[in-house]
Formats: C-alpha cells, sequence, structure tokens
C-alpha cells in the first residue's frame, strides 16, 4: 500500500523534482534528458516522477514558469526602487536582467534557449512568461516615453 504524503511532501519532491530538470534541460537539452535520468538523480523509481507530473514537456513547463516568474520579479523589485526615476528605472532593471542571466545560468538558458513543445497547453507557463516580456520591454517603453515628454518640454 502506497503512503501519503502530506501536501508539504509533495511540494517539496516536486521543488527537488525541478530542480534537478531545471539544470538537467539547460545543459543537455529536452530531447537528452528522460524521467529515468531524473528519477535516477533523485534517487527513486523510474514511475515516481509520474506521480507529480504526466511527462517531462509538463516538469520542462513547470520548470521554465518558475524561471519566467523569478526574473519577472526581479525586474519589478528592480523598477519599483528606482521609485519614479525613469533613468534610474531603466538602469536598475537592465543591471537586474544581467544579473539574473549571470547569477541562474540555467534558467536563464531554460527561458530564451529552450523551446517548449505545445506551449498553449501550459497557460501558467504563458501567463509568466508574457509577465516577464512586459516588465523587460516596459521599462525600457517607460523609459523612451518619459525621455520625449522631457524633450518636449
Amino acid at each position: 500500500m502506497p503512503r501519503s504524503l502530506s501536501a508539504e511532501q509533495v511540494e517539496d519532491f516536486r521543488a527537488r523534482l525541478c530542480e534537478v530538470a531545471q539544470h538537467r534541460f539547460a545543459t543537455q537539452g529536452r530531447d537528452a534528458v528522460t524521467m529515468r535520468q531524473l528519477a535516477d538523480a533523485l534517487g527513486c523509481s523510474p514511475m515516481t516522477p509520474y506521480r507529480y507530473f504526466r511527462n517531462k514537456d509538463e516538469i520542462l513547463a513547470a520548470v521554465r514558469t518558475a524561471a519566467f516568474d523569478r526574473f519577472a520579479e526581479a525586474l519589478e523589485e528592480a523598477a519599483a526602487q528606482a521609485r519614479g526615476d525613469l533613468r534610474a528605472a531603466g538602469q536598475a532593471v537592465g543591471q537586474a536582467y544581467v544579473r539574473f542571466a549571470l547569477g541562474d545560468p540555467d534558467a536563464y538558458r531554460l527561458m530564451f534557449d529552450v523551446a517548449q513543445p505545445d506551449p498553449e497547453r501550459y497557460p501558467e507557463l504563458g501567463r509568466a512568461s508574457t509577465r516577464a516580456r512586459r516588465r523587460n520591454s516596459g521599462a525600457a517603453t517607460t523609459m523612451v516615453a518619459g525621455m520625449r515628454t522631457r524633450q518636449s518640454r
């Protein structure tokens, strides 16, 4: 009889699986990663990951969603600290972008270099990706609009 896991234990396993998967997907590519490899890395049976995710594409979507959310949060925090100073906000967002890329290169690769099969099947990934892209381009758009306003005075 399988033992019942608490919600915390389920989330802990999912987080550990996603951590292993992020690195593997980023360094080996989606096609080179198997569910069996992920299970081996976690020291569990090959079927265990299937209790938490339907397949590796769902794991990839979860990992990419989390990466886009972390990226967006970093950009949002940087912009918020500028407190209305457009030039400072643009600079802060640019620096946050670079810090994220250098500080979490696996996540960065997954966001921008690894293709997601059937992305429309993962609405949370679409939401996170859109949020990050809007925050990134929004900083530049706001800065340009502010500069135009200043020039027209």
